[in-house]
């Protein structure tokens, strides 16, 4: 297998790759591993999926009960036990 490294990975980046990793119980560089073969497993498929979401963001009507429906989703989520990323 061949080895890579990665540099200059922006803080919010890294920050979200880490949080991400630590509620599915991966290590870093099993979830990098896991983004980067769901983006070129199929590249085709990912450009359509994406094609497909931006046609129905044209009919969304976001409003209040939108972000307070998310809010709640986010607040009752359970996060598992906690993993120490270093």
């Amino acid at each position: 297998m061949a080895n890579l490294t990665l540099r200059n990975i922006p803080d919010e980046l890294m920050g979200k790759i880490k949080s991400i990793a630590a509620i599915e119980r991966r290590s870093l560089n099993n979830e990098i591993i896991r983004a980067l073969e769901r983006v070129y497993k199929n590249p085709e498929k990912t450009v359509t999926q994406i094609e497909k979401l931006i046609e129905l963001k044209k009919n969304w009507e976001i409003d209040d009960d939108f972000y307070q429906s998310v809010q709640e989703a986010i607040s009752t989520r359970s996060f598992g036990r906690d993993v120490k990323l270093d």
